[in-house]
């Protein structure tokens, strides 16, 4: 599984399940540099988003507490518990420590150049999971309507550093049952514990989003890589079962042991 899709799913869904129980909605998002029209679907306790860029799809299991991912072109799928999440931070944390005491032996000058290396391309994934940056959101006054909804633009501060923003509107102008919001919250728990197993990632729309607030737009900054999101639409209505099962005759791909597991 890559996390890279993941983290696209997680982008999805925080800017679009905004709708009443059985919906379709439509946004458009930009992921390194390509722009998609993509689609999230809500039924019975289950999210499901289609990524324009066509490389496959998620479904969030509340029920179960499962991330599936399907890849129509291997016929293959993965699916990922809060477990799984777990044991993967772990392993990442450890290589970290091992790297840390193979640079102990290296001369001081070489070993911050390899530091400098792995942060470039690992990021915050080389931060402890009790490094976890410190994530404010800062007013700016300014407000404006997006895909109907008036929201509230903030930006996203992360040690003292903008990373992102987004415009919020408030969680009683969307028209969203309480079962769908239970479904969106069970989403948000389960891409949090990701994010703390791997260095406090957070995407701007998921740190932005609050009891009360909720993005309808948003941009985030991270690593030399900008993503952004914005609702186009949503409609009501009934929404086939057989879109949140993996096809017959798919695959499963396990994911690997992980160390110490």
């Amino acid at each position: 599984m890559h996390l890279k899709n993941l983290l696209m799913f997680v982008c999805l869904v925080a800017v679009s399940t905004v709708a009443v129980a059985d919906a379709t909605i439509t946004m458009q998002n930009t992921f390194g540099g390509k722009t998609s029209t993509d689609h999230v679907y809500i039924k019975g306790g289950m999210i499901r988003a289609d990524s324009g860029q066509g490389d496959g799809y998620m479904i969030f299991d509340s029920s179960r507490g499962t991330i599936t991912t399907v890849e129509p072109g291997e016929q293959r799928y993965t699916v990922m518990t809060k477990e799984d999440l777990q044991a993967m931070g772990s392993a990442v944390q450890n290589a970290m420590k091992q790297m840390e005491a193979q640079l102990a032996n290296l001369p001081p000058e070489q070993r911050e150049q390899v530091r400098a290396m792995m942060k470039q391309r690992m990021g915050a994934m080389m931060q402890s999971q009790d490094q976890a940056p410190e994530t404010r959101i800062v007013q700016t006054g300014q407000s404006k309507t997006v895909g109907g909804y008036d929201c509230a633009m903030v930006n996203i501060m992360v040690d003292g550093e903008q990373t992102g923003s987004a415009c919020m509107t408030q969680w009683d102008e969307l028209d969203i049952a309480a079962a769908d919001r239970k479904t969106v919250q069970s989403m948000m728990d389960f891409s949090r514990e990701m994010a703390k197993q791997f260095g406090g990632m957070m995407p701007t729309h998921m740190a932005a989003m609050t009891q009360d607030g909720y993005p309808v737009q948003w941009e985030n900054r991270s690593g030399g890589t900008t993503i952004s999101g914005e609702l186009k639409s949503m409609e009501g209505g009934p929404v086939s079962d057989d879109l949140f099962q993996v096809p017959s005759g798919y695959t499963e791909r396990k994911l690997p042991s992980m160390p110490g597991g």
